[in-house]
């Protein structure tokens, strides 16, 4: 009898520690994170979900804290060369951090500076795209009583059709009346009947349109080639957050006209 309760006591004991591991594992992360609150507090841990209201940070002790975006005003980011990116967080998707930093918004992940993610500068007077970027963000950030008043802007896009021969094809994107603030999207490509890598290049990224704009333009590099192929399509896909504009097509669909034959 008493060696039946020492199993059973082993047993529980035994069961107990693997919850606490399963527990542990729940809440490691690779990279921790210090949160500044408006309340003046410090909490350190990992984004997990980012709405646009709240921030749901998965804290050190392996316990869940859901946040009003606005009560998050600084993060410091730590690298793994030892420093930190500081600033009030932008944006966040699947471990990608975007902080602003002096003006500009910087993208991290992992301890490590996204290197193909522009750095934008938020006042800038002209909109500083780049085709090199292969990451993409998704900015949902909840809206600041500047970004509330953005929401009847409506985000439409264009390709004219493109010979092989060109060295690229440009997307317009036109706004329905001219930004009232600071308007974030972010794009990337998709394959159609064209490939990346073959037909064009692949692009992702960050576009900013500043106050007041109403139109830019995006540019992908197309891959020419002597293969007779005929016309092939790709798609550029748009996405905002809802409180900054909307977009009604957010796949835009581009052709590569064939003049090799």
């Amino acid at each position: 009898m008493e060696r039946l309760r020492a199993w059973r006591s082993w047993g529980s004991n035994f069961l107990f520690g693997l919850a606490i591991i399963a527990f542990a594992g729940q809440g490691s992360h690779a990279v921790a994170t210090e949160f500044l609150t408006s309340k003046h507090t410090s909490i350190s841990g990992e984004i997990i979900r980012y709405t646009l209201s709240t921030v749901t940070i998965r804290t050190d002790f392996g316990g869940m804290l859901i946040l009003p975006k606005t009560d998050v005003e600084t993060v410091r980011y730590p690298m793994k060369d030892g420093s930190q990116i500081e600033g009030p967080l932008q944006s966040w998707d699947d471990g990608v951090y975007i902080i602003e930093v002096d003006g500009e918004l910087v993208a991290a992940k992992d301890g490590e500076r996204m290197p193909n993610v522009p750095v934008v500068k938020t006042t800038a007077p002209d909109v500083e795209t780049s085709v090199e970027t292969r990451d993409s963000i998704v900015d949902d950030r909840p809206a600041t009583s500047s970004q509330s008043e953005i929401g009847p802007v409506e985000v439409s896009a264009s390709a004219k059709a493109t010979p092989e021969s060109a060295s690229a094809l440009s997307f317009v994107i036109t706004l329905s009346k001219e930004a009232p603030a600071k308007i974030v999207l972010l794009y990337t490509t998709i394959n159609g009947t064209a490939t990346a890598g073959q037909d064009y290049e692949a692009v992702k990224g960050v576009l900013v349109l500043p106050a007041g704009t109403t139109s830019s333009q995006l540019e992908t590099p197309i891959i020419d080639d002597d293969d007779v192929e005929g016309d092939e399509t790709f798609k550029l896909f748009l996405s905002a957050a809802p409180t900054m504009a909307t977009i009604p097509e957010r796949e835009i669909i581009a052709t590569i006209t064939d003049d090799d034959g």
